[in-house]
Protein backbone atom coordinates (compact mmCIF):
# COMPACT_ATOMS: atom_id res chain seq x y z
CA UNK A 1 0.00 0.00 0.00
CA UNK A 2 3.08 2.23 0.14
CA UNK A 3 2.91 2.67 -3.63
CA UNK A 4 -0.74 3.74 -3.41
CA UNK A 5 0.10 6.31 -0.73
CA UNK A 6 2.90 7.69 -2.89
CA UNK A 7 0.52 8.00 -5.84
CA UNK A 8 -2.09 9.66 -3.62
CA UNK A 9 0.47 12.18 -2.36
CA UNK A 10 1.63 12.91 -5.91
CA UNK A 11 -1.90 13.50 -7.16
CA UNK A 12 -2.88 15.59 -4.15
CA UNK A 13 0.16 17.86 -4.53
CA UNK A 14 0.27 18.06 -8.34
CA UNK A 15 -3.45 18.22 -9.11
CA UNK A 16 -2.63 16.53 -12.41
CA UNK A 17 -5.73 14.32 -12.36
CA UNK A 18 -8.94 16.25 -11.86
CA UNK A 19 -11.38 13.37 -12.28
CA UNK A 20 -15.11 13.87 -12.10
CA UNK A 21 -15.56 10.13 -11.61
CA UNK A 22 -13.34 7.54 -9.91
CA UNK A 23 -13.98 3.88 -10.74
CA UNK A 24 -12.05 0.84 -9.52
CA UNK A 25 -11.97 -2.85 -10.15
CA UNK A 26 -13.86 -4.66 -7.42
CA UNK A 27 -10.87 -6.96 -6.78
CA UNK A 28 -9.51 -6.24 -3.31
CA UNK A 29 -6.09 -4.88 -4.28
CA UNK A 30 -7.46 -2.34 -6.78
CA UNK A 31 -10.28 -1.40 -4.41
CA UNK A 32 -7.83 -0.75 -1.56
CA UNK A 33 -5.52 1.23 -3.86
CA UNK A 34 -8.41 3.39 -5.09
CA UNK A 35 -9.63 4.05 -1.55
CA UNK A 36 -6.16 5.26 -0.53
CA UNK A 37 -5.87 7.49 -3.60
CA UNK A 38 -9.27 9.18 -3.29
CA UNK A 39 -8.92 9.88 0.44
CA UNK A 40 -6.32 12.48 -0.51
CA UNK A 41 -8.54 13.96 -3.19
CA UNK A 42 -11.81 14.30 -1.30
CA UNK A 43 -13.54 11.99 -3.77
CA UNK A 44 -15.39 8.69 -3.70
CA UNK A 45 -14.90 5.59 -5.80
CA UNK A 46 -17.44 3.35 -7.56
CA UNK A 47 -16.57 -0.35 -7.87
CA UNK A 48 -16.89 -2.07 -11.23
CA UNK A 49 -16.69 -5.87 -11.64
CA UNK A 50 -15.98 -5.57 -15.36
CA UNK A 51 -12.57 -3.94 -14.68
CA UNK A 52 -11.32 -7.04 -12.85
CA UNK A 53 -8.24 -8.82 -14.17
CA UNK A 54 -8.72 -11.81 -16.50
CA UNK A 55 -10.81 -14.32 -14.59
CA UNK A 56 -8.85 -17.55 -13.93
CA UNK A 57 -11.78 -19.86 -13.18
CA UNK A 58 -10.70 -22.97 -11.27
CA UNK A 59 -7.04 -21.85 -11.40
CA UNK A 60 -7.85 -19.31 -8.68
CA UNK A 61 -6.08 -20.31 -5.48
CA UNK A 62 -4.04 -23.13 -7.04
CA UNK A 63 -0.59 -23.74 -5.67
CA UNK A 64 2.30 -22.36 -7.71
CA UNK A 65 3.43 -25.78 -8.98
CA UNK A 66 0.01 -26.72 -10.40
CA UNK A 67 -0.48 -23.23 -11.83
CA UNK A 68 2.90 -23.40 -13.61
CA UNK A 69 1.87 -26.75 -15.14
CA UNK A 70 -1.31 -25.17 -16.51
CA UNK A 71 0.56 -22.09 -17.76
CA UNK A 72 3.03 -24.31 -19.64
CA UNK A 73 0.12 -25.81 -21.58
CA UNK A 74 -1.61 -22.48 -22.14
CA UNK A 75 -0.46 -20.46 -25.17
CA UNK A 76 -2.93 -17.67 -25.97
CA UNK A 77 -0.65 -16.26 -28.69
CA UNK A 78 -1.14 -19.50 -30.67
CA UNK A 79 -4.75 -20.01 -29.63
CA UNK A 80 -6.42 -16.95 -28.07
CA UNK A 81 -9.54 -19.02 -27.37
CA UNK A 82 -7.71 -21.40 -25.02
CA UNK A 83 -8.36 -21.17 -21.30
CA UNK A 84 -6.01 -21.84 -18.41
CA UNK A 85 -8.59 -23.84 -16.42
CA UNK A 86 -12.30 -24.69 -16.45
CA UNK A 87 -14.44 -21.61 -15.87
CA UNK A 88 -11.66 -19.22 -16.91
CA UNK A 89 -11.95 -16.48 -19.50
CA UNK A 90 -10.06 -16.66 -22.74
CA UNK A 91 -8.38 -13.59 -24.24
CA UNK A 92 -11.25 -12.52 -26.55
CA UNK A 93 -13.76 -12.82 -23.69
CA UNK A 94 -11.54 -10.66 -21.49
CA UNK A 95 -11.05 -8.00 -24.17
CA UNK A 96 -14.77 -8.00 -24.94
CA UNK A 97 -15.72 -7.63 -21.25
CA UNK A 98 -13.34 -4.72 -20.70
CA UNK A 99 -14.21 -3.07 -24.04
CA UNK A 100 -17.93 -3.24 -23.35
CA UNK A 101 -17.38 -1.78 -19.88
CA UNK A 102 -15.30 1.07 -21.30
CA UNK A 103 -17.95 1.81 -23.93
CA UNK A 104 -20.71 1.78 -21.29
CA UNK A 105 -18.75 3.97 -18.87
CA UNK A 106 -17.87 6.51 -21.57
CA UNK A 107 -21.50 6.78 -22.61
CA UNK A 108 -22.70 7.05 -19.01
CA UNK A 109 -20.19 9.76 -18.10
CA UNK A 110 -19.89 11.51 -21.45
CA UNK A 111 -18.07 14.80 -21.20
CA UNK A 112 -16.58 13.94 -17.81
CA UNK A 113 -13.03 13.09 -16.82
CA UNK A 114 -12.89 9.49 -15.64
CA UNK A 115 -10.12 7.83 -13.62
CA UNK A 116 -10.08 4.03 -13.47
CA UNK A 117 -7.99 2.08 -10.95
CA UNK A 118 -7.45 -1.34 -12.46
CA UNK A 119 -4.97 -4.09 -13.33
CA UNK A 120 -2.23 -4.51 -15.94
CA UNK A 121 -4.31 -6.86 -18.09
CA UNK A 122 -7.10 -4.30 -18.20
CA UNK A 123 -4.59 -1.71 -19.41
CA UNK A 124 -3.58 -4.18 -22.17
CA UNK A 125 -7.24 -4.45 -23.17
CA UNK A 126 -7.50 -0.66 -23.24
CA UNK A 127 -4.81 -0.53 -25.91
CA UNK A 128 -6.86 -2.90 -28.04
CA UNK A 129 -10.04 -0.89 -27.42
CA UNK A 130 -8.62 2.60 -28.02
CA UNK A 131 -6.51 1.64 -31.02
CA UNK A 132 -9.26 -0.50 -32.56
CA UNK A 133 -7.11 -3.64 -32.61
CA UNK A 134 -8.49 -7.11 -33.26
CA UNK A 135 -10.01 -8.45 -30.04
CA UNK A 136 -9.75 -12.04 -31.28
CA UNK A 137 -5.99 -12.26 -31.08
CA UNK A 138 -3.28 -11.32 -28.65
CA UNK A 139 -1.54 -8.03 -29.45
CA UNK A 140 1.67 -8.30 -31.46
CA UNK A 141 3.40 -6.16 -28.85
CA UNK A 142 3.65 -6.72 -25.11
CA UNK A 143 3.24 -4.27 -22.29
CA UNK A 144 4.91 -4.28 -18.89
CA UNK A 145 2.61 -2.06 -16.88
CA UNK A 146 4.05 -1.07 -13.49
CA UNK A 147 1.89 -1.21 -10.37
CA UNK A 148 0.30 2.15 -9.49
CA UNK A 149 1.51 3.72 -12.72
CA UNK A 150 -0.57 6.25 -14.63
CA UNK A 151 -1.81 5.62 -18.15
CA UNK A 152 -3.61 8.63 -19.62
CA UNK A 153 -5.86 8.62 -22.69
CA UNK A 154 -7.62 11.61 -24.22
CA UNK A 155 -10.64 11.57 -26.50
CA UNK A 156 -10.86 14.04 -29.37
CA UNK A 157 -14.02 15.69 -30.66
CA UNK A 158 -14.16 13.15 -33.52
CA UNK A 159 -14.29 10.35 -30.86
CA UNK A 160 -10.76 9.09 -31.67
CA UNK A 161 -8.27 8.55 -28.85
CA UNK A 162 -4.68 9.54 -28.14
CA UNK A 163 -2.33 8.00 -25.63
CA UNK A 164 -0.94 10.88 -23.55
CA UNK A 165 1.22 8.85 -21.14
CA UNK A 166 1.85 5.24 -20.29
CA UNK A 167 3.49 3.64 -17.25
CA UNK A 168 4.21 6.94 -15.49
CA UNK A 169 5.44 5.94 -12.04
CA UNK A 170 7.51 9.00 -11.10
CA UNK A 171 5.91 8.96 -7.65
CA UNK A 172 7.78 5.72 -6.92
CA UNK A 173 11.08 7.39 -7.78
CA UNK A 174 10.57 10.37 -5.50
CA UNK A 175 9.66 12.76 -8.34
Amino acid sequence: MTQARKLRDRLASSGEIQADVWIASSFLRAKQTAEIIVEGLDASVALEDDFQEMRPGQALGMNKEKLNELLALHNPKQNPFSIIAPGAENWPQFVLRVGMALDRIFREYEGKTIAIVCHGGVIDCCFQFFFGLNAFEMPKVGFQTNHTSITHWSQHEDKTWSLIKYNDARHLEGY
